[in-house]
């Protein structure tokens, strides 16, 4: 494992840190824990040991698109040095996206980590297994994770039967965590809220701005971007092994 992977993956651990000790009470990281699953805790009231499986729900090419610096770095540069020598500047939209946040986005985020579930069961000293599931896009400080995404999520998690004991949901905007699944507490029924209800999360990044200037995020999303996105015909997520 590298250690910028498993230096990500402890800094998520840390980050839901608060919800592991309401699930579970106060605990310790088991350091020797690193893959398959990622990483485990001693649970110090019990000794239970709970392995953790760290995943990313977003899609592949939404994740790609946004941390793509290579097209984008000579631009930014061209604009500040064009700043420097005369002080121009231009409120450029270098890339924007719409982002569909459906009623499975978590749920369809986590499922392939299903068929590594019977292995980390047989092959490893754990009382449960849970995964830490993670989105740069998806933020649960809104009204419509509680109301929608997370309903939505246990419901159809537990039609699958989703053998992990718990789903953790962290939003890496917020910083907030949120649990969306345990399979002690599934749903009973299907959720009221509409299924066909559109979330989405606009996305857009800008150029060189000076300091001091304020740009309007609206005017940035009407404007053309730079730098598309690129066609894709299969859609794909990306997941941490």
């Amino acid at each position: 494992m590298s250690n910028k992977k498993l230096e990500i993956e402890r800094s998520l651990l840390g980050n839901i840190s608060e919800t592991l000790i309401a699930l579970y009470g106060k605990y310790e990281i088991d350091e020797s824990q690193e893959d398959k699953p990622d990483a485990a805790i001693m649970v110090l009231r019990d000794n239970s040991r709970i392995g953790i499986e760290i995943t990313s729900v977003d899609r592949q090419e939404d994740l790609a698109y946004f941390n793509e610096d290579k097209i984008a770095k000579p631009i930014i540069e061209e604009q500040i040095e064009r700043y420097q020598k005369d002080g121009a500047y231009s409120n450029t939209t270098l890339k924007k996206k719409v982002i569909n946040l459906g009623k499975d986005y978590i749920s369809k985020g986590v499922e392939p980590k299903r068929k590594k579930f019977s292995s980390y069961k047989e092959n490893g000293d754990f009382d449960e297994i849970i995964i830490l599931a993670f989105s740069d896009f998806l933020d649960v400080n809104t009204p419509e994770f509680i109301h929608f995404h997370k309903v939505w999520t246990n419901y159809l998690l537990t039609q699958s039967s989703f053998p992990f004991n718990r789903v953790i949901f962290h939003s890496v905007q917020s910083g907030k965590s949120e649990l969306v699944y345990d399979i002690n507490k599934q749903a009973t029924s299907k959720p009221k809220i509409s299924e066909d209800i559109e979330h989405t999360e606009e996305r857009v990044i800008g150029g060189f701005t000076p300091f001091g200037i304020t740009v309007s995020y609206k005017q940035m999303f009407d404007q053309e971007e730079k730098i598309k996105p690129k066609s894709k015909s299969k859609k794909s997520r990306k997941t941490r092994s």
